[in-house]
């Protein structure tokens, strides 16, 4: 496996979040929230 880390910032929060709700998707247990619960967050802090 080959992992290429990056570095972002605040212009990236888009990219950055359709990625973490990918990995809340399809690797639950590697998180202590759930898609459910970061997709309610989102509707309230108005990124959704």
């Amino acid at each position: 496996m080959h992992l290429r880390t990056i570095e972002i910032g605040p212009e990236d929060w888009r990219t950055y979040r359709q990625v973490r709700l990918r990995a809340l998707e399809t690797s639950p247990e590697a998180f202590t929230t759930t898609l459910a619960g970061a997709l309610e967050r989102d509707a309230q802090d108005g990124e959704a």
